[in-house]
């Protein structure tokens, strides 16, 4: 049921940054789906998986890492930073598991996927923003072109 709600919620965010945003909000939902399939391909075999470190799903979340960071320093958009941050945490559980490899698989799993709600919501807030700045925008040009004539 939580794979189902968050496949669905992934969707509606991807959705609504590729009708609504603009380049950063885009990459950001491209970013967060990409690095959601190749993780589901990544896994192991559900009866080892999250009993050691998930290599292959380390590894997408270090690409995801390197691609929201890029995304955070070459856009003016705030709520990049806290993408890139919360990436960074679930990136960083796969070496809380190398550390403590008697770590129980739910703990694990939990620090892995525990931070896709927080960037999905950063992403749906930054469209949201990106959305109002635009029509704030419109209105404006739209009273200065009134006064105009």
């Amino acid at each position: 049921m939580r794979v189902l709600f968050f496949n669905a919620l992934l969707l509606g965010v991807v959705i609504y940054a590729l009708c609504c945003g603009r380049r950063p909000e885009k990459a950001g939902a491209l970013i967060m789906l990409v690095g959601a399939l190749l993780t589901r391909l990544a896994w192991t075999a559900m009866s080892e998986r999250f009993a050691h470190v998930e290599t292959g799903a380390l590894a997408v979340d270090v690409l995801a890492f390197a691609a929201f960071f890029t995304l955070a320093v070459r856009t003016d958009r705030n709520w990049t930073l806290w993408l890139a941050a919360f990436q960074l945490v679930a990136t960083l559980g796969h070496l809380a598991k190398a550390i403590d490899p008697g770590m129980i698989q739910t703990g694990y799993a939990f620090l892995l996927a525990a931070w896709s709600y927080p960037m999905l919501l950063a992403i749906a807030l930054g469209t949201r923003t990106q959305q109002k700045k635009r029509r704030a925008a419109a209105q404006a040009a739209g009273a200065a072109s009134r006064l105009e004539g």
